[in-house]
């Protein structure tokens, strides 16, 4: 646990670090051209990329060592900010190379989350998991709090100069704990005489062998399409009765609320059967989008943010804990990342769909005369904001279905009693050399 400490703190600051950069990048962007395509530029380069690279990431992941993976991406995506600093600072605006080290940066990101998330499984001891899990999460609600007030602050009272400054600090103090500490590699499967292709799809191989984990995924991905979804129209749901300010209140709840179950998950370590936890969690999930769109009311909109950010780190701890536990250590990298790339994915698609559903479909038909005016408008009003209100409540129902997938399917039920752990109590020992170089499910 110790290592882990020291691995966990570097982190923790360097993720700070890049969500100031992040944040302060499209912000000052925006402020110099005013254009929203150009800032919308910048924040698809944040994201893309890192998913485009994920495949790749899962292979050198999985034969290179880690510790010196998340060396090399740093490095990189140090390199990049320093690259962006000057050309944000000197010369001309060039958006097009602006956007260029961007994308590289995320890529070099993606690499790193996959280095990053298969390595403390070699470190903790198997019923650590899920309060490490928890701690993990814990670091990116903290990031995610920090770094919008302290980069909005910064950036009025001392320039991206000195944010800059701080992300690069926070790389040389990640970059010397990874320096201080070894993590071990897993043993090798011996794939160097397959054709490289087989190589590479070997995540996907694995993912087949096991329908229980597919299941959980086709779970996982449409939970982030409704988190998309949500995440763009929670602006406009607010503003439709409220103030920015209050906006701005609800969003910092969310926040809070992201922490606190994340602290609760790294001290409790969350359910022991979890997958039925995680789908009891889903629906809590589906309550707390139901809730916020019921009524015009700042109250319930709040409850059901706090609360749904709340059991969100509880859901992906026992969510990360299974998958180490289910996952032979010789394809992980190539596994989560698939995993990520297909979760993950499915985020923007929520992203490019909230602004049609919600301006062409819902809003009109809630709109007084509207088709829905004398029916769902009876019950939760009608009006401006209205018809978003009603998609957040259809995102609770989709949320609830998914839940219901889940218990209803056993292979996904029952997926924690049917895979064996590859792991044994002890930090990073496999569970048995069969479990690791064999894909084959166990009969039942």
């Amino acid at each position: 646990m110790r290592t882990f400490f020291i691995l966990w703190v570097g982190q923790l600051l360097s993720s700070i670090g890049s969500s100031l950069t992040s944040f302060a990048v499209g912000v000052w962007v925006y402020q110099k051209t005013g254009a929203v395509h150009d800032f919308a530029l910048v924040s698809l380069s944040l994201v893309l990329p890192r998913l485009l690279a994920l495949p790749l990431a899962g292979f050198l992941v999985d034969r290179w060592d880690r510790r010196k993976v998340m060396l090399l991406a740093d490095t990189a995506a140090a390199l990049c900010t320093i690259a962006l600093f000057f050309t944000l600072t000197q010369g001309p605006l060039r958006l097009w190379l602006i956007n260029a080290l961007v994308a590289l940066g995320s890529a070099m990101g993606g690499l790193h989350s996959v280095a990053y998330h298969t390595s403390y499984p070699l470190l903790v001891p198997k019923d650590q998991l899920g309060r490490v899990n928890g701690v993990v999460q814990g670091q990116y609600a903290v990031a995610q709090l920090v770094a919008p007030l302290l980069a909005g602050a910064l950036l009025g009272l001392a320039g991206l100069e000195v944010i800059i400054a701080i992300d690069l600090c926070t790389f040389l103090f990640a970059a010397s704990t990874l320096l201080a500490i070894r993590i071990p590699q897993p043993a090798s499967r011996h794939e160097d005489k397959e054709p490289l292709w087989s190589q590479l799809t070997a995540g996907w191989r694995e993912l087949r062998a096991r329908p229980g984990l597919a299941g959980l995924l086709v779970v996982f991905a449409c939970i982030s399409f409704n988190l998309g979804v949500a995440e763009v129209l929670l602006t406009p749901l607010i503003l439709s009765f409220s103030t920015p300010a209050a906006l701005g209140g609800v969003m910092a709840a969310g926040g809070v609320g992201m922490l606190c179950g994340s602290l609760l998950m790294g001290t409790w370590g969350g359910p022991r059967a979890r997958m039925r936890g995680m789908l009891c969690l889903f629906v809590v999930q589906g309550m707390m989008f139901f809730l916020g769109g019921f009524q015009p009311s700042l109250l319930l909109a709040s409850a059901g943010v706090v609360g749904f950010s709340f059991v969100f780190p509880l859901i992906l701890g026992c969510n990360n804990a299974l998958w180490q536990l289910k996952t032979p250590l010789p394809v992980q990298g190539r596994v989560f990342a698939l995993r990520d790339m297909i979760d993950s994915g499915t985020t923007p698609l929520g992203f490019l769909a909230a602004g049609p559903l919600a301006d062409r479909l819902f809003e009109p038909l809630l709109r007084p005369g509207g088709g829905l005016a004398s029916s769902v408008g009876a019950v939760i009003g009608v009006g401006p904001g209205r018809g978003v209100g009603f998609l957040f409540m259809l995102l609770g129902v989709s949320t609830l279905l998914a839940a219901a997938l889940g218990f209803l399917h056993p292979r996904i039920r029952r997926v924690e009693q049917e895979l064996p752990d590859v792991l044994q109590g002890e930090a990073g020992a496999p569970a048995s050399q069969a479990s690791e170089s064999s894909g084959a499910l166990p009969s039942t």
